[in-house]
C-alpha cells in the first residue's frame, strides 16, 4: 500500500539549563516541546533531552502515567490511559543531591485514524473521470500527525448500482480487482461508486475501520 503522506517529526524536549545547578541559585530552565506537547497512547513516543553543561549521564527521567526508557538522551515514552503524563527530569548537582530540574505536561491522545484518498483526491465525496479514477486504482492513506508510521490496508468493499440492482465486491489489500476496475470502464457519467468498509491496521495491531469514499463518475473521461 502506498503511503500517500509521510511526515517524520519527533517530539522532543530541549531542556537548556544554566550551570547555576551547581550552585546555590535556582537553575534558569527554557523547554522547547514539538507535536504540540502530545503523546500519543499504544505508540513509541520519541524524545531527546538535552541539558547544557550537564551530561547525559548526571540525567535521571521519569514520567506520570505510562513508562519512559532510554538513555544518553533519547528516549521512548509509552503513556498509560490517564489524560496527561509529565515528564521531570533531575540531575545530580556537585555536592551530590539530586534535584528536579524539569518538568513538562504532555496531553495523551489516542492515535487518530487515517483519511482513506484516491491518488491525492482526499475526500469523501469525489467528483472524477474515468481517467482519473483509473490513473491510481487503489486507495491511499493520509496521516497528518507527525510521526513515521505504516497502515497496513486490510480489505474493503466496492458498491455500486446497474440496472437498478445493487452489487458488492470485496478485496483484500488496497488495489482495486481486475472486475472493479472493467465495471468502471463500463459505467456512464453520473453512476457512483462506494468504497465502503475500509480497514487498516496501524503500528498498534489495531484494526481500524476508515470513512467511506463516494466517487460520482463526470461525464467524460
Amino acid at each position: 500500500m502506498k503511503t500517500l503522506t509521510r511526515i517524520t517529526v519527533l517530539s522532543s524536549i530541549a531542556v537548556l539549563l544554566s550551570l547555576q545547578l551547581y550552585s546555590q541559585n535556582e537553575p534558569t530552565v527554557l523547554v522547547s516541546a514539538d507535536n504540540m506537547n502530545i503523546l500519543y497512547l499504544g505508540l513509541d513516543n520519541p524524545i531527546s533531552i538535552a541539558a547544557c553543561g550537564i551530561t547525559n549521564d548526571k540525567l535521571n527521567v521519569s514520567i506520570t502515567n505510562g513508562t519512559i526508557t532510554g538513555s544518553n538522551g533519547r528516549y521512548i515514552a509509552k503513556p498509560g490511559s490517564g489524560r496527561i503524563s509529565i515528564i521531570v527530569v533531575s540531575a545530580e548537582n556537585e555536592s551530590g543531591e539530586i534535584k528536579q530540574i524539569s518538568s513538562d505536561t504532555f496531553r495523551v491522545k489516542r492515535m487518530p485514524s487515517p483519511i482513506p484518498c484516491i491518488g491525492s483526491n482526499c475526500s469523501s465525496n469525489l467528483y472524477l473521470t474515468k481517467d482519473e479514477l483509473l490513473r491510481n486504482p487503489e486507495i491511499n492513506i493520509l496521516w497528518y500527525v507527525p510521526l513515521d508510521l505504516d497502515f497496513k490496508m486490510i480489505s474493503f468493499s466496492f458498491t455500486y448500482v446497474k440496472n437498478k440492482d445493487v452489487y458488492v465486491e470485496k478485496t483484500k489489500g488496497s488495489k482495486f480487482t481486475p472486475s472493479m476496475i472493467d465495471e468502471i470502464k463500463s459505467m456512464e457519467g453520473g453512476n457512483k461508486i462506494y468504497l465502503e468498509d475500509i480497514k487498516v491496521m496501524g503500528p498498534d495491531d489495531a484494526i481500524r475501520k476508515l470513512e467511506t469514499i463516494v466517487i460520482k463518475l463526470a461525464d467524460k473521461g
